[in-house]
């Protein structure tokens, strides 16, 4: 189940999940880098989340945080499914939740950053149709963008 974020239930689980899933990457080419709580509440602000939620266990499992770019780009800021849920459809269906909010907000395209090494978010992007458009080699991430169809 796709639900918003409730910050005093869901921050503690987004944290975990960054601390798990996303942050490794890039401490891999900055070993320096950590994450407060304090500065993860700034950044989900003026972002919308969402969290994902399993039905048969009530155990949330994803977190994705979204931000529009007024009139131009949705920009997918993080998206993180625990590893053991991993290939169930979890990140599609948040993904779907955001090409849905873009359309509705007149984005024409969608874009993110994925760090260069995380090959398992490259390939599940680029099934869902983004191309890498860019990279960034000072901060060793691919920019990548899929249309939206929006005109």
């Amino acid at each position: 189940m796709i639900r918003k974020r409730l910050a005093s239930v869901d921050d503690p689980v987004i944290y975990d999940l960054i601390q798990k899933e996303l942050l490794p990457h890039t401490q891999r080419f900055f070993p320096d880098m950590q994450l407060t709580r304090k500065e993860l509440k700034k950044r989900l602000a003026y972002s919308d989340v969402y969290m994902y939620t399993r039905v048969d266990n009530g155990r949330t499992v994803a977190f994705m945080s979204i931000h529009e770019i007024p009139g131009q780009r949705m920009f997918i800021d993080m998206l993180a499914v625990e590893k053991g849920n991993q290939g169930h459809g979890i990140g599609r269906k948040l993904m779907k939740k955001a090409e849905a909010a873009a359309v509705r907000k007149g984005c024409k395209e969608i874009h993110l950053f994925v760090n260069e090494d995380n090959y398992a978010a490259i390939s599940f992007y680029e099934k869902l149709g983004f191309q890498r458009v860019q990279y960034d080699g000072r901060r060793h991430i691919f920019i990548m963008l899929k249309a939206t169809g929006l005109k």
